[in-house]
C-alpha cells in the first residue's frame, strides 16, 4: 500500500522514469521507484516536479556516462541531485578555477583573487566552474595592487550543464500537468 503522502501521480512519472534510468543501472525499475519514493519523502515540503526532472535528467546523463552502474548505490541511496550534479561536471570538461554563478561581477572579482591556476597572466581566458557543470570563460586581470583576479565574460560565454534542457523539458511539462505538486515560495 501507498503511504498517503505519495500522490498516485507520482507513482506513476516515477515508474515510467524507473522504466528509463533501471537498465541503465542494471538494476529493476522498483528499486529506483523506491529510491524516488523515499527521497520524496523524506523531505518536509518537497518539490516532487523537481525530483522526477532530475531524475530524467539523470537518465540522460547516464545514457552517456562510461561505466554509469558505478553510480548505482548512491542513487538507490537517493543522491538523485549530487550524481547528476557530478555528472555535468565530467561532461562539461575540466575548469581551472571555481566559480559561483550567483555572485555578482564585483564579488566574483574579490572572490577569484589570487585563486587563479599557477602560470595564468593578465590577458589569459581561463574557464570557470560552479560544480554542477556550468562553465563560463574568465579573463585573468591583476588588481590595482598586483594580484591576480578575473573578469567573468558574462554572459556571453555562459554554457550550461550538460543536457540541461532534459531538465528542463521534464520540469516544464510535470509543471503543467501537476502544478500543485511544487509548494509555494516562502
Amino acid at each position: 500500500m501507498l503511504d498517503p503522502l505519495v500522490p498516485i501521480w507520482l507513482e506513476e512519472e516515477a515508474a515510467a522514469i524507473a522504466a528509463r534510468l533501471a537498465p541503465l543501472l542494471g538494476v529493476e525499475p522498483r528499486a529506483i521507484q523506491d529510491a524516488l519514493r523515499a527521497t520524496f519523502e523524506c523531505y518536509r515540503k518537497p518539490n516532487a516536479v523537481s525530483l522526477l526532472a532530475t531524475a530524467e535528467h539523470l537518465a540522460a546523463l547516464l545514457a552517456q556516462a562510461e561505466d554509469a552502474e558505478r553510480h548505482r548505490e548512491r542513487v538507490l541511496g537517493g543522491e538523485f541531485g549530487s550524481v547528476t550534479g557530478e555528472l555535468c561536471e565530467e561532461l562539461a570538461g575540466p575548469a581551472a578555477v571555481d566559480w559561483d554563478s550567483n555572485w555578482p561581477p564585483e564579488v566574483a572579482r574579490l572572490a577569484l583573487r589570487d585563486r587563479l591556476p599557477p602560470g595564468a597572466k593578465p590577458g589569459d581566458i581561463v574557464i570557470g566552474g560552479d560544480g554542477g557543470g556550468t562553465r563560463i570563460d574568465i579573463r585573468v586581470v591583476a588588481d590595482d595592487d598586483g594580484v591576480l583576479t578575473g573578469d567573468v565574460l558574462f554572459p556571453e560565454t555562459w554554457r550550461d550543464p550538460p543536457l540541461e534542457d532534459v531538465w528542463v523539458a521534464a520540469y516544464s511539462r510535470l509543471e503543467a500537468a501537476y502544478p500543485d505538486a511544487i509548494p509555494p515560495l516562502l
